[in-house]
């Protein structure tokens, strides 16, 4: 013998109703977030790639941008939007700097990040200069 309350018909759908939604939000937190730390992790990378054209001996401004721009366009597709790639290279120093914005699975977040490379440029130097 089956004993209901009269007042609690329908609950289990009530309840599905509020927490399917608040679950699914909660799944795509953590996709976005898994999705911001690898789009950390290329932009970096890129800077990398960038920077290590751009150190070279022979290497230029328009050398680290070229390969960071590849790197993102190989390992970057359809993960950041709009990125930018600036490089400054002296006789001392380069520094490579990559930003992008990160694809939103949940509306109303926007996310950027930024990745830096920076170290000594290559150059030659005659023995007595050392």
């Amino acid at each position: 013998m089956r004993f209901h309350l009269h007042r609690e018909h329908g609950t289990a759908s009530a309840q599905v109703v509020l927490v399917t939604p608040v679950l699914l939000l909660g799944i795509m937190l953590v996709f976005q977030f898994a999705m911001y730390e690898h789009a950390s992790h290329v932009v970096t990378a890129a800077a990398q790639h960038g920077a290590a054209a751009a150190q070279a001996e022979r290497g230029s401004e328009a050398a680290g941008r070229r390969g960071a721009q590849a790197f993102l366009g190989a390992a970057g597709s359809g993960l950041l939007g709009a990125p930018e790639v600036s490089v400054s290279r002296s006789a001392e120093r380069t520094r490579v700097v990559v930003r992008a914005a990160v694809v939103s699975l949940v509306p109303g977040f926007a996310f950027t990040v930024t990745g830096v490379a920076d170290g000594p440029s290559e150059r030659w130097r005659a023995p007595s200069e050392r």
